[in-house]
């Protein structure tokens, strides 16, 4: 579920980052940070990756670590490459 709402909230990310929403910087700032801010969860995340370091779980942690960030970068350009096709 982690990786799930973390995913969301990097695509969303993309997709206001990139200006497709329509508005200044003052509601992108808001969407941005306030809203996909409150959807993703670093620190929920970071407990979940250092709860299975502490177990001694150390390839769980490196997965869970490593997917986040991959799935989450990919979310993100997918995100902002939506503009492309709405413009076309």
């Amino acid at each position: 579920m982690l990786i799930a709402v973390n995913t969301v909230g990097a695509f969303l990310l993309g997709v206001i980052v990139r200006g497709f929403l329509q508005g200044g910087a003052r509601m992108r700032l808001f969407l941005g940070v306030g809203f996909c801010g409150a959807l993703t969860t670093f620190s929920a995340f970071a407990l979940a990756v250092a709860g299975r370091l502490d177990d001694g779980r150390l390839v769980d942690a490196a997965v869970l670590a490593s997917s986040s960030v991959g799935f989450g970068l990919a979310a993100a350009l997918f995100g902002a490459s939506t503009r492309r096709w709405v413009d076309a």
